[in-house]
């Protein structure tokens, strides 16, 4: 077993919320596979709003597995939640996930990556993305309207990221997001500053129906992002 608390080289950083049926799942899935390698790892959970089991299980994983971390944000919001974990994560390299993870070999291109990069981000579309018809829609009408709003030229804004915390430390620090706004603001301000930024592939699977798939919540979400473009580009974005 690699021993990685006090000095880790990398840092998986997951927001959880409600998690109780697959968290013991696959937190084993995510430490089995980070074993095989030689790196000294953490996976640090940042619990935010849960009104489940999630906190007591995470509690145990932290006693059996000598990798896990917990910190708790007491508001339910992602973007809030990631800002947390990547501000007290330890390690130099930092992977940011969601806990329905599919692919894990995304780990070591994203790695791989970091050796050139300050940000990468693991994109769905230049990889698989094997979600829904309209979840697949939705992504990519999304990412179509940022590039055309603000030009950034990637192919996938949302998802998982990999940040080199030394190079983007002061840039997650003037980062104030709801919702999953945060992951346009790291590129916006990424811009700004100069930072190396690459893309790796992401193959995606829906393993379950996303909290965010009912017709009401992406109505909401596609408001909520047409107030925050305006509010972007009037900060000069």
């Amino acid at each position: 077993m690699v021993i990685a608390k006090e000095s880790p080289e990398l840092s998986i950083v997951l927001p959880v919320s409600n998690e109780e049926l697959v968290l013991e799942r696959k937190t084993a899935e995510l430490i089995k596979y980070l074993e095989r390698t030689s790196i000294r790892f953490e996976v640090l959970f940042v619990e935010n709003g849960s009104s489940d089991n999630t906190s007591r299980i995470l509690q145990l994983l932290s006693e059996k597995y000598v990798q896990v971390r917990v910190e708790t944000t007491s508001k339910r919001d992602y973007s809030t939640s990631l800002i947390h974990g990547i501000m007290s994560a330890r390690g130099d390299e930092i992977i940011t996930m969601g806990i329905d993870f599919a692919d894990l070999t995304v780990i070591n291109r994203c790695r791989e990556a970091l050796d050139f990069s300050d940000i990468v981000i693991c994109s769905k579309n230049i990889g698989m993305d094997g979600r829904p018809f309209m979840r697949r829609i939705a992504n990519r009408s999304y990412n179509a309207l940022v590039r055309a709003i603000f030009g950034i030229r990637f192919s996938d804004i949302e998802g998982y990221h990999g940040l080199r915390r030394r190079r983007v430390q002061d840039v997650i620090g003037l980062i104030h997001a709801r919702a999953h706004f945060f992951n346009l603001l790291l590129l916006l301000y990424a811009r700004r500053n100069s930072l190396a930024i690459s893309e790796v592939p992401l193959y995606v699977t829906e393993l379950r129906r996303s909290k965010f798939s009912q017709g009401p919540k992406i109505a909401y979400l596609a408001l909520l992002s047409m107030i925050e473009f305006a509010k972007l580009k009037g900060r000069g974005f």
